[in-house]
């Protein structure tokens, strides 16, 4: 169960040459996501030899930079989605002719995963059995979009392996306040600036400024999330 404390723990320093995942006794890739206080490059462990859970509360914009960076290191990205509109041109324009992305509105059992072309099944509908598929999978991750977090969809958060939060609006921080068991310290996720993720791990979390390359803005545009009125 994620437990959130001060402990900068959610990412790791993305060593030049070589991405180390939290867990040394564990092979994991990362992929970076940001920077820190310092301008360093973060990386969250985002592949290893078992299946791995994410979640990220905010819009399609950022997991979009998310599955672009996967691509980076070689990963394939399968997208389960009931709005295919959003992702198409996406698609089209990251994966090229590469057919390293795939649009489905249901996940098929993942083959030939492995270290060097691990899977990132990204999940964008409501209903989806995706991680009952895929659970135990090897280098297999499933991240879960959550546009608007909700009662329902904040009792997820402590089982996943990873949990990313962008800019935080009113419910929904009451919502990780219960949760997590916060009190007045869900106060700190109010005052993240809206370039700033939050990524929380088992052990702790971390705040992360979002930066993105040319290239980045060039496909995916603002990754900014609009405001939820309570």
């Amino acid at each position: 169960m994620i437990r959130i404390s001060p402990t900068p723990i959610g990412v790791f320093e993305a060593q030049p040459g070589i991405t180390r995942g939290i867990d040394s006794s564990v092979e994991t890739f990362g992929v970076v996501i940001g920077s820190g206080q310092q301008g360093q490059a973060l990386a969250i462990p985002m592949f290893g030899p078992r299946t791995t859970e994410i979640i990220v509360v905010g819009g399609v914009g950022l997991v979009k930079v998310i599955a672009l960076r996967a691509l980076g290191i070689g990963a394939r990205v399968w997208v389960e989605t009931d709005r295919p509109d959003e992702w198409e041109r996406f698609v089209r324009s990251a994966a090229g002719v590469s057919g390293m992305i795939h649009l489905a509105d249901e996940i098929p059992p993942v083959v030939g995963s492995d270290p060097r072309t691990p899977t990132l099944v990204i999940v964008d509908q409501p209903d989806s059995e995706a991680a009952d598929v895929l659970v135990g999978g090897e280098w297999v991750t499933i991240l879960t979009v959550v546009e608007e977090l909700d009662e329902q969809a904040a009792a997820d958060l402590p089982h996943a392996d990873l949990v990313v939060f962008h800019r935080l609006h009113g419910r929904e921080l009451a919502h990780v306040g219960r949760t997590f068991g916060l009190g007045d310290g869900v106060d700190v996720l109010a005052s993240v600036p809206s370039d700033v993720l939050v990524v929380a791990a088992r052990t702790g979390i971390a705040p992360v400024r979002l930066r993105l390359t040319s290239v980045e803005r060039w496909l995916i545009g603002a990754v900014d999330r609009l405001a939820i009125e309570d």
